[in-house]
């Protein structure tokens, strides 16, 4: 016997077929809520790097504002030390008092800008590695001083910074008795300027000359210092008159007075 279907049931059952087919699970790719969410989430991590980025641009720019106002801050403590010392020269106790403040300032001071360079490194300038590194030696603290100076000098900078930064260490070097060192961070600050042969570079090489004199003498090293200081002469004789090489030849010739004096 054959069965034949009536259109109702096969209206039916094409009915089924599409019930069937429409809650069957879709790919995740073809579902518009998951595609939505995603959407929605890829936004969210765009917003909230860009917001972070902006963050940091900011907290960098207040931290470069923050160190220059402390670099000028050291710059001008030593300056007004000087005026301390020449306005109180009659009243000791007065001034052992206000140079002591002005010690605890330099302190403090050289450590924030110290620690301000340590969260933002690499937008610091070899000039304000110098600035801060000499702050710390003058404070005493010769260890990251000479951390802030050997980093000053992977930066680009002008030779009269690098020539500084060389000078200063050798100063440290010497005050600790570490004459190899010393003597060869001198070098390297002449070293600096020694294909240039101009009168400001002879004008660099004399303070550098003179400079490596004071250390000689600090040592008690009497004969090296007066090496140092004859070839302090020779670079100042090539420079052409100026008030900068009267004030070296009056320092050189100060201190050639102190070198006759010196005992070993």
């Amino acid at each position: 016997m054959t069965t034949t279907n009536s259109p109702q049931s096969n209206d039916l059952e094409q009915r089924l077929d599409r019930l069937e087919t429409s809650s069957a699970p879709k790919p995740w790719f073809r579902q518009a809520s998951v595609i939505i969410s995603i959407v929605a989430l890829l936004l969210s991590l765009s917003a909230t790097v860009y917001g972070e980025q902006r963050a940091g641009a900011r907290d960098a720019s207040t931290a470069r504002d923050r160190l220059s106002g402390l670099i000028a801050r050291l710059d001008a403590l030593p300056k007004e030390n000087a005026s301390l010392i020449a306005q109180y020269a009659d009243d000791p106790q007065t001034l052992a008092n206000l140079g002591s403040s002005t010690q605890t300032e330099l302190v403090v001071t050289s450590q924030q800008a110290a620690d301000i360079i340590s969260v933002i490194p690499d937008d610091v300038s070899g000039a304000e590695y110098y600035a801060v590194g000499a702050g710390l030696a003058l404070a005493g603290n010769y260890g990251r001083a000479q951390a802030m100076f050997d980093t000053g000098l992977t930066r680009e900078s002008d030779p009269q910074t690098q020539a500084a930064i060389w000078r200063t260490k050798a100063s440290i070097y010497f005050g600790s008795g570490d004459l190899d060192r010393a003597r060869t961070a001198m070098s390297e600050a002449l070293s600096v300027f020694t294909s240039a042969g101009d009168s400001g570079s002879e004008l660099q090489a004399t303070y550098t000359e003179w400079q490596w004199s004071l250390g000689e003498l600090f040592a008690r090293q009497c004969s090296d210092a007066q090496v140092h200081l004859g070839r302090a002469r020779e670079h100042l004789a090539s420079t052409p008159a100026s008030p900068v090489a009267q004030m070296y030849d009056g320092l050189v010739t100060q201190t050639e007075s102190a070198a006759e004096e010196c005992v070993p």
